[in-house]
């Protein structure tokens, strides 16, 4: 699929990114809490 819009790509791409920072940062603190200690 061929996007004409560079700006819909653009906005796609900083989403995910986005909202894979936000999934590795709540999984990083998840696991701080799960620590024994």
């Amino acid at each position: 699929m061929i996007y004409d819009e560079p700006l819909q790509v653009a906005v796609l791409i900083v989403a995910g990114i986005l909202s894979g920072l936000f999934l590795l940062v709540w999984w990083r603190e998840q696991d701080d809490d799960e620590k024994p200690e």
